[in-house]
Formats: C-alpha cells, structure tokens, sequence
C-alpha cells in the first residue's frame, strides 16, 4: 500500500482526466475521473465541491510546513482550484479546464505530495476492502430496513448512520481515510443520543451488525493511518454486554 495523502489523492484524480476524449464536454470527464454516472449532476457538484477542499487541505498543509519555500510549491494551486470551480460543464474539456490542468500544473501537485510524506501518513486502502465494506454496509441496511421490530426512533439513528459510512466509502478516493473515521465518530454520538434503545435491542442482529462495521472500520484504519480507536469504550459506556465480541 503507498503513501496517499491529500496532494496525492487529488493528483490522482485530475490525472485520471488526462484519459479522457477532450472534446467530450467538462460533466463527463470528471464524472469519469471521480468513478461517477455522467447523468448524476448531483453526485458530481457534491464530489468537485470536496475537491475544492481537498486542494485547500493541500494549501494549508504546505503552508504549515516549515520551509520558507514552500510558496514555490502553491504556485500552480490557483490554476487547479479555478479549474475545479468552473461551472462551464457543458462545455468541452478542451476549451474550458485543459488550459489549467497544464502538466506543469500537475507536477507541481506531484512535489506537493512528495513533500506531504514526511508529515501525512496514510497508506491507500486495498480496494478489495472497500467492497467488502461496501457490500457488508448495504446488506445490513437491507436488515434495517426489513426489520419489522425495531422502534422508529433506533431505525432511523441506524439508516443515518449506514448512510454516513455509505457515503464514506464512496468518497474515499477524496477523502481518504478521514472519511471513515468521521463515519465512526458520528455512528458513536448517534447511538449514544439513543442509548436506552439500543441498551433495549442489544442483542438484535442488526445492532451487533452495526458493531462490526464500526469494529472493521477501526481496525482497517489503525493499518493505514494513525489512528486512535474510540467504540470498545463507547461499548461499555452504552452497557453492550449482551452484545457480545464483535
């Protein structure tokens, strides 16, 4: 697994657009680049508004280094934020974001995450994980949703929170690992908002399924970044004991 940080990432994706037609128009060469339907306009603004904040994750990480060039770096940076923010997306990608995604644009980028490796450390996830993620996520969801004896209230709390690590998954090529973990995070506060429920369904299959994503989740990300677990503690603070090892 190589080192994946948010320079990283972001070169990924704008040179993944290099292999597309450009006469095609702008929609469909990033749909294309961020693993999208072309037709899901939706999806697409959600996806290139994290890009805009990825490449200012990327400015503010080079900034914080300490190296009084590290404005050499940036210089480029202007160049890829406006290209990201074109709302021209009809158009084609020849005559709206290729003359700002020059090559030099993005070997600047490719300096910006050589130089992140010694400050960000991140290790890209095997995709095979995320489908085995992704594929336990929707068939518990399927379980939510056909369980006929949960009260609304734990219900919804456990769609938010599938939906939350759906989300997630889908956007790991941006976000990365933080994806995931924010997933964690916002599952443990949500169950906790609930805890007399989910004390009451503990030993429901669909609260120990929960569990294990949680637990997966955690463990996957203590391989790749640094990572501090938090739902063994939150466990025993919501009294799982019938829960079980997960």
């Amino acid at each position: 697994m190589a080192d994946w940080n948010a320079a990283q990432r972001l070169h990924e994706i704008l040179e993944a657009t290099k292999g597309m037609d450009a006469s095609r128009p702008a929609r469909e060469v990033w749909a294309w680049a961020l693993g999208l339907d072309k037709e899901d306009r939706a999806g697409l603004f959600r996806a290139l508004a994290q890009l805009d904040d990825l490449a200012n994750e990327v400015e503010a990480s080079i900034e914080s280094l300490p190296d009084a060039r590290n404005d050499l770096y940036l210089i480029n940076l202007p160049r890829i934020r406006k290209a990201i923010r074109l709302a021209q997306l009809e158009a084609s990608w020849e005559t709206t974001h290729r003359q700002m995604l020059t090559d030099l644009a993005l070997r600047d980028l490719q300096f910006c995450a050589d130089k992140l490796r010694t400050v960000q450390h991140e290790e890209r996830l095997p995709d095979d994980v995320l489908r085995d993620l992704a594929k336990q996520v929707d068939e518990l969801l399927e379980a939510v949703v056909a369980a006929r004896d949960l009260d609304d209230e734990l219900r919804k709390v456990l769609l938010t929170c599938l939906e939350t690590f759906r989300r997630a998954i889908a956007d790991y090529r941006i976000r990365g690992g933080s994806g995931l973990r924010d997933a964690v995070v916002k599952t443990v506060g949500e169950l906790l908002t609930v805890r007399e429920s989910v004390a009451k369904n503990s030993k429901h299959p669909v609260l120990k399924g929960l569990w294990m994503i949680v637990v997966k989740t955690e463990t996957v990300l203590m391989k790749v970044m640094n990572y501090r677990q938090i739902a063994n503690a939150i466990r025993l603070a919501l009294n799982p004991s019938d829960l079980g090892d997960v």
